[in-house]
């Protein structure tokens, strides 16, 4: 065996060794949409987003393929409809508060959160999300593109109050389900590597605090 091929026997060693110290499996991202339940299964839509029946349609399926495309990736998927997420915060806060249960999932339990927000729930949820900061700063909405130069309440206030609070927001065509949907795996693994980097740090601070205590005591 020559010196290159030991070598990359080495990184290649080294690559399947390292692993991250959170896995994706354990960052959650939560998806917005038309309802939706986490089990049900949707068909391309056969007809373009025209009317808004056909574009929440449309946001209905690109709700569940971005859903498939982050479990390729290995995160883990919720919906605001799961039943277990809706029991354990209702359970711990003793309550029948949906909002509020999808506030303490998406503050504590998410580490990125995508919405298509089309029908009146999920515009909802995006303005519930628009007014904390700790919550809009790790949310992307993708909003169909035709909808960019409305002179309406939603792009007016509900969008720019959301852009004020650090939400990101990207105007796509709902038609082009490709693009939606790699916006949105892109999102979720650019705050996927900031956890990991601040994870990482606030790891190396521990430990420069522990020699420093350990200096001091010696």
């Amino acid at each position: 065996m020559d010196g290159s091929s030991k070598q990359f026997d080495v990184q290649k060693a080294a690559q399947h060794a390292i692993r991250p110290a959170i896995p994706p499996e354990k960052f959650r991202v939560f998806v917005f949409g038309p309802s939706l339940q986490p089990d049900d299964k949707v068909q391309i839509p056969t007809f373009p987003p025209g009317d808004r029946n056909q574009i929440i349609e449309h946001a209905r399926y690109l709700r569940y393929a971005t859903k498939v495309a982050l479990e390729k990736e290995n995160f883990t998927v919720d919906f605001g409809e799961t039943r277990d997420i809706f029991n354990f915060w209702s359970f711990s806060f003793k309550g029948y508060d949906t909002a509020s249960f999808e506030l303490y999932h998406a503050r504590w339990g998410c580490g990125a959160i995508i919405i298509y927000p089309s029908s009146e729930g999920s515009i909802c949820e995006l303005s519930l999300f628009s007014l904390r900061d700790e919550v809009s700063k790790k949310t992307l909405a993708i909003i169909h593109e035709p909808f960019r130069d409305h002179n309406s309440f939603f792009n007016k206030a509900i969008l720019e109050l959301f852009k004020q609070i650090n939400g990101t927001s990207e105007y796509i065509n709902y038609g082009n389900h490709n693009q939606c949907v790699a916006e949105a795996v892109r999102f979720v693994k650019g705050k996927y590597t900031a956890f990991l980097r601040k994870y990482q740090e606030s790891e190396d601070i521990d430990r420069w605090k522990s020699e420093h205590a350990r200096i001091l005591n010696s």
